[in-house]
């Protein structure tokens, strides 16, 4: 029979884990001291300065609309790379079979899950910070 299709349905029910707008914490390095270790879930952040998501700066008019935190006096002639950690709780990860990271960003970012690099664009790796 033509126009049949056969096989078991899938169903998508996605759960947003981080919405616009969500609580965060970011830094600013001078270095690469941290290494690593800031992306790891159980880094201590407590001493970095709340935001609220989206975090950014824009010389232009292109992503205004969109930063909710404002960082550019923290980065500009400082440094071009800003940390940033928020939290969210998966109620049960057994029933997740994958994500989707969906960000707005101008020049790059990576993007790490429990100390896991899972997706980037544009980085700059660690060696290339200016001591």
């Amino acid at each position: 029979m033509p126009d049949v299709s056969y096989g078991v349905a899938t169903v998508n029910s996605p759960i947003p884990l981080l919405e616009a707008g969500a609580d965060a914490q970011v830094f600013v390095p001078e270095d690469n001291s941290l290494g690593l270790d800031w992306t790891q879930s159980s880094f201590d952040d407590a001493a970095w300065t709340p935001v609220t998501t989206g975090v950014g700066f824009d010389l232009g008019t292109d992503f205004d609309s969109l930063i909710e935190s404002d960082i550019e006096s923290a980065m500009r002639g400082q440094n071009a790379t800003a940390y940033l950690r928020s939290e969210f709780q998966v109620t049960d990860p057994s029933a997740v079979e994958g994500l989707v990271l969906r960000l707005r960003y101008d020049d790059g970012f990576v993007a790490y899950l429990n100390g896991e690099k899972i997706a980037e664009r544009n980085s700059v790796t660690a060696h290339e910070f200016k001591d």
